[in-house]
């Protein structure tokens, strides 16, 4: 007789295939989803396989983002598979590992059999994570470290050390953001867990020293950026939005991880408050916090670095994206705040109430997939696979003219992924005028493009233009 735990145990392994699964099934017609920090990360780790070091698809020196994915997908190229077929079937495996680690999490978390259950189902389905798992981004490996250093912390870490100090390092050499883990770390062991057995200082040392070993491996990467380049990044300081703007942005973009797009993102803001009150009000009330403190401080001190970097850097934007990495833990906290009180309370107006809040917590990230599975399926992930690009009549313009001209755009990496031509930016553009040059302007119609340059004024009596569907095309002749 199989007891209730090996039971979930089998049901996990299901759910990390059918999301395995539908990774393949999303990416199956148009390949997987490429953005131009995509198209970096593959061309470095390809370049680096070719003992040529780490350097983008257009020659430049790769410094914007930590070495870790590129370094994983220099391996996955040599394994001798088309890279983009290959990185389809790697991220199928990995998501199918972050389900079936997603189950071992829940384990630790939920009480009841079938919340745990319904938990993984979620975000096995869930659009948040197939967002990521479906592109070629470094937060697939990100997802997977932070929820391993999860367990790794709530499971013997005195036991654990080197495999602590290696999962801290590989998330911040994943992601800078990843610094987050190895402050919660520090303040969870030092400040929180302390217990009378052994003194804060004892305590606060060894974390100290597990943290700074932690980070050693990226600050060499800085080094070696400062050496080739006089950076250690390419991001550089003040950042164009203010606190006001990122805070703004911060709630828009978490209140779009749980209630529909279709509603305002001013009403979405207002309601996430207001639910979001109510919620943190029980949580605290029903003492939730208590057996979770270590993924409430993880989620607490994600977003106040996110928020922190944002308004000290010239960063991206925050966006969806940079949220999901924390959606499973803010879920977890939400479904479990809601179980506790489920089986708390006595009254059942109240315990109905609470249950729909609880279906509909589940109902929409499900819905919102299973919708986009068929989007995916149909016209491929947004970016530089999708049907827009595939179909450009630009794409198609530039396949057929002369190869050895040379091309500037607003999207290099756009025709890098869809003709295999190298191509330059269009703020390069020199200020001699070369005959046969093409400058290309993509149009916002087309995913992944933001900035669109107007370049009519610099037309002069000799060049001719083309008006495409997704662009205009400016041919220099003399």
């Amino acid at each position: 007789m199989i007891n209730k735990k090996t039971a979930r145990e089998i049901i996990y392994l299901i759910l990390a295939f059918l999301g395995a699964s539908n990774i393949l099934l999303n990416t199956y017609k148009y390949g997987i989803g490429l953005t131009d920090d995509s198209v970096n990360y593959i061309y470095s780790g390809i370049h680096l396989l070719q003992m040529k070091g780490f350097y983008n698809y257009d020659g430049s020196i790769f410094i914007n983002w930590p070495p870790l994915y590129s370094l994983i997908i220099s391996i996955i190229s040599g394994i001798g598979f088309d890279i983009y077929t290959a990185l389809i079937i790697f991220n199928a495996i990995i998501f199918g590992l972050t389900v079936y680690l997603l189950g071992k999490l829940s384990e630790i978390i939920f009480t009841s059999s079938i919340i745990k259950i319904l938990y993984v189902t979620t975000l096995t389905f869930s659009f948040q994570m197939l967002f990521i798992f479906t592109r070629a981004w470094s937060e697939t490996i990100f997802i997977l470290l932070i929820i391993i250093i999860i367990l790794t912390l709530l499971k013997n870490p005195e036991q654990n050390v080197i495999y602590l100090i290696l999962f801290l390092s590989l998330c911040v050499l994943t992601r800078y953001l990843g610094i987050s883990l190895v402050i919660s770390y520090y303040i969870y062991f030092a400040f929180i867990k302390t217990g009378t057995s052994k003194p804060l200082k004892t305590y606060s040392s060894k974390t100290l020293l597990i943290s700074a070993i932690a980070i050693i491996p990226t600050c060499l990467w800085f080094i070696r950026n400062r050496l080739m380049t006089n950076n250690i990044t390419n991001i550089s300081f003040n950042s164009t939005e203010s606190l006001f703007s990122n805070i703004n942005r911060l709630l828009e973009y978490t209140s779009a991880l749980f209630i529909p797009e279709s509603i305002d993102a001013q009403i979405r803001i207002l309601l996430l408050v207001v639910l979001g009150g109510f919620t943190m009000w029980f949580f605290i009330k029903s003492k939730v916090y208590s057996d979770n403190k270590l993924i409430t401080l993880i989620s607490i001190i994600y977003i106040i670095s996110l928020l922190i970097i944002s308004n000290i850097f010239k960063f991206d934007n925050i966006s969806y994206r940079f949220l999901i990495p924390v959606y499973f833990i803010l879920l977890a906290l939400i479904i479990r705040t809601l179980e506790v009180l489920i089986l708390k309370l006595n009254n059942k107006i109240t315990k109905v109430l609470l249950s729909i809040f609880l279906a509909l917590t589940i109902i929409f990230p499900i819905e919102k997939g299973i919708k986009h599975t068929f989007i995916n399926y149909n016209d491929g992930i947004e970016g530089f696979n999708s049907i827009e690009w595939k179909e450009s009549e630009t794409i198609e313009y530039i396949e057929s003219y002369d190869k050895n001209s040379k091309i500037y755009s607003n999207s290099p990496a756009g025709i890098y992924v869809n003709t295999g031509l190298s191509t330059y930016r269009i703020s390069n553009y020199p200020h001699e005028r070369l005959k046969g040059t093409l400058r290309v302007i993509f149009k916002k119609s087309l995913p992944e493009i933001d900035n669109v340059p107007d370049l009519l004024n610099t037309i002069s009596q000799n060049d001719s233009i083309i008006y495409l569907k997704d662009s205009y095309i400016i041919i220099t002749k003399n």
